[in-house]
């Protein structure tokens, strides 16, 4: 990496978190942003957390545009359950991420708003379709990020931008409030420099949802899970981890 490239990415810790919601955009990775800081809904494992929602992903104090200009003013009437649960969590949501329009797309650049460039490698594309919300993350301006995969729409732009990326199993994720591409594939997903956060973030997100008759809950082996008001009785919390990130460790999961 340049130090060209190296200033094009300043670590989030170098900056407080107001600096890094009113920073400017030069990647264009996000087609609307809050503007100013505010604090976050609720306290919870994602406190303080500065998150990146991709644009498909419904939110009603923010247009969903999808990517296209046939939708640049919609205003939806309700929330993504994903969204939902993310600031039920504490997360901040500080913006609306670019996007290959309707999701088709693997390189950043199909977007009506323009192409988002590739924050570690300017030269080259960031990969999409979730291209804002990864450029938005290797940038320094969220920490964790939500997006949706298809058919690498997460993996991708997370390996293009040096990123932790996640596409989760099919319906262990809500995908109530997602603009669909093809319902029988799409999955919520999750983007961070950091494996703690990513962990922590899809705890925060999965679950069965009444919304969505196709998720469900899974019996799987975990040693302890995030626990803050409104979540699961008898949940454990899980102590803080070794990592740079707020949540568990990623190394105390059986691999």
């Amino acid at each position: 990496m340049t130090e060209g490239q190296k200033e094009a990415s300043p670590s989030p810790n170098s900056v407080t978190p107001a600096e890094r919601i009113l920073a400017p955009d030069p990647f264009n990775a996000f087609v609307s942003r809050i503007g100013e800081d505010r604090p976050a809904r609720s306290e919870g494992p994602l406190q303080g957390v500065l998150l990146a929602v991709k644009d498909n992903l419904l939110t009603p104090d923010f247009p969903t545009t999808a990517g296209t200009r046939l939708l640049h003013d919609w205003v939806p009437p309700f929330e993504a359950t994903a969204v939902l649960r993310s600031r039920a969590a504490g997360a901040l949501v500080v913006g609306k991420t670019n996007l290959d329009a309707f999701g088709m797309g693997s390189t950043g650049e199909a977007s009506a708003f323009g192409a988002t460039s590739n924050p570690i490698a300017p030269d080259r594309v960031p990969g999409g379709s979730s291209s804002g919300s990864a450029a938005a993350v290797a940038g320094g301006l969220a920490d964790l990020a939500l997006g949706s995969d298809t058919g690498g729409s997460v993996r991708l732009p997370a390996a293009f931008c040096g990123l932790f990326g996640l596409r989760p199993t099919w319906g262990r994720v809500s995908r109530h409030g997602l603009v669909a591409f093809a319902s029988s594939m799409d999955v919520v997903g999750l983007m961070a420099r950091d494996l703690d956060l990513l962990q922590t973030g899809f705890f925060a997100l999965e679950g069965r949802d009444p919304l969505d008759p196709t998720s469900f809950d899974a019996q799987v082996h975990r040693l302890c899970q995030p626990a803050w008001p409104g979540s699961p009785s008898g949940a454990r919390p899980c102590p803080r981890g070794s990592g740079s990130g707020p949540g568990p460790s990623w190394r105390r999961f059986p691999r």
